[in-house]
Order: structure tokens, then C-alpha cells, then sequence
């Protein structure tokens, strides 16, 4: 069974960590995580919006919608 390197695993980590750092703080990543975030946060608001329109919907095709 082979050994795993400790140092060199630790190594390798730290050099990951390091670059993800430089990556994050990249101006270009930092407005398309903020574009992002606000897509999402639209999302959920049109989700929700969505949620009570069909509440709405059920609540008025019920049983004295249908006694037409």
C-alpha cells in the first residue's frame, strides 16, 4: 500500500488555498458573484411572488367559483 506524503499533501493545500484567495479576490469574480447573488435574490422573490399567485388562483376557482 502506498504512503501519503504528509508534507507534500500539506504543501499542496496550502498552495490551493493561496490561489483560491487570489481567485476571490479578483475584481472581475467579485461583480459576477455580486450579478450572481442578486439574480438569485430576484429568483427567489419571483418564486415567491409566483407561490401566492397560485394561492390566489386556488382560493378563487373553489367551491363558489364553481357554482356558476
Amino acid at each position: 500500500m502506498a504512503r501519503i506524503n504528509k508534507a507534500a499533501l500539506i504543501a499542496d493545500v496550502a498552495q490551493v488555498a493561496v490561489r483560491a484567495h487570489v481567485v476571490a479576490q479578483d475584481p472581475a469574480v467579485a461583480k459576477a458573484a455580486r450579478v450572481a447573488l442578486d439574480d438569485v435574490i430576484r429568483a427567489g422573490q419571483s418564486t415567491a411572488d409566483l407561490g401566492r399567485e397560485v394561492v390566489d388562483a386556488w382560493n378563487r376557482a373553489g367551491p363558489a367559483a364553481r357554482r356558476i
